[in-house]
């Protein structure tokens, strides 16, 4: 995924403290009212450098609610990897995406209330941010959600419940934990997946599984929350190792393919990069260990989904900057004449 584009080949160490301070500042002062010397002096660095890594205040808006949809289809992955079935990934991945904004005020502040404000091109990434989770979370459950409703229908409502109560909490004067919001959500998701029966039982799942994430909560180094993907502002960490050594071409190639064609499957990348099938499945799970791609699995009997993993946008963004990838391809184009 591109956060930035128009400077996407420029991130340096600077980003992370822009991204921040922006979203603090948006909050604070609401989007509008927020300016570039406000931005920069709370994240201590020059006009000149702002001016390296975004366009304006609308362009980090955008990088915000890229690196938000990241981390949250991160959550929700790493949830539904882990689950036995659809209502404990969905009651898992609910849980941390709310402790995750729950953590960062600034994020939920910026993405819920202040994207609104930040003009067409903002309105327009958030909508597609919006649409991007809905479409993964859906194609996780689809094959064990029942057949009792129009699964646009569920998918639709249930988002825009989750949507819908996250603002309610908000406009609160003095609201509770974000995350008690689950039970009332997984009580709903459930009966509007056509379960009605099990309503009970949900809600009681839930509101265990929220006093245990408190619990865990006054423990820092409790092995649940250590385990759950931490969310990363968007650091420049050069080009990994990996795809640097002189052996790396078809890395290169395979992460330069997945970023043209996000959602792409094993096949796909076989046939796009005309390599064998087992070349491909190792250079995309070699790619995926180091960090570079995120894997969503579309259920039983259907092809994997791929795409490019923050550090994997950033590895790429550097490597067309410094004209490795343009090197590489051309090699792969005379070798396949």
């Amino acid at each position: 995924m591109s956060s930035s584009t128009s400077k996407r080949g420029l991130r340096g160490p600077a980003r992370p403290a822009i991204l921040r301070a922006a979203a603090e500042v948006f909050v604070e002062q609401g989007f509008k009212a927020s300016t570039v010397d406000a931005v920069i002096k709370r994240a201590r660095v020059s006009r000149k450098t702002f001016q390296s890594e975004f366009t304006d205040l609308a362009d980090c808006m955008m990088a915000i609610l890229d690196l938000t949809l990241e981390h949250t289809l991160a959550l929700a992955n790493h949830a539904f990897d882990r689950a036995a079935n659809w209502r404990d990934g969905m009651r898992e991945a609910l849980l941390s995406i709310l402790a995750f904004l729950e953590s960062e005020p600034a994020i939920l502040g910026t993405v819920m209330i202040e994207s609104f404000t930040g003009g067409d091109a903002v309105l327009a990434r958030r909508v597609r941010v919006m649409l991007s989770f809905r479409q993964a979370v859906v194609a996780s459950i689809r094959d064990e959600l029942p057949r009792s409703q129009p699964e646009l229908e569920i998918d639709r409502t249930v988002f825009y419940a989750v949507l819908s109560a996250i603002g309610d909490h908000l406009a609160e004067p003095e609201p509770p934990p974000l995350v008690s919001l689950l039970e009332p959500l997984m009580g709903k998701i459930v009966h509007l997946a056509g379960s009605p029966d099990s309503w009970a039982e949900e809600t009681a799942r839930s509101h265990a599984a929220v006093k245990s994430f408190l619990d865990a909560r006054s423990d820092p180094s409790s092995p649940a929350l250590q385990a759950t993907p931490a969310f990363d502002w968007g650091a420049d960490d050069g080009i990994p190792t990996c795809l640097i050594a002189a052996r790396a071409t078809c890395l290169r190639a395979c992460l330069s393919f997945v970023a043209h064609h996000p959602g792409c499957s094993n096949r796909d990348v076989e046939k796009g990069l005309q390599i064998k099938s087992s070349q491909s499945s190792k250079t995309l799970a070699r790619l995926a260990d180091e960090g570079l791609l995120i894997k969503r699995s579309a259920g039983a009997g259907r092809p994997n989904g791929w795409r490019l993993s923050q550090a994997g946008d950033r590895a790429q963004a550097r490597i067309c900057a410094d004209g490795q990838l343009r090197t590489s391809s051309a090699q792969r184009r005379r070798r396949h004449r």
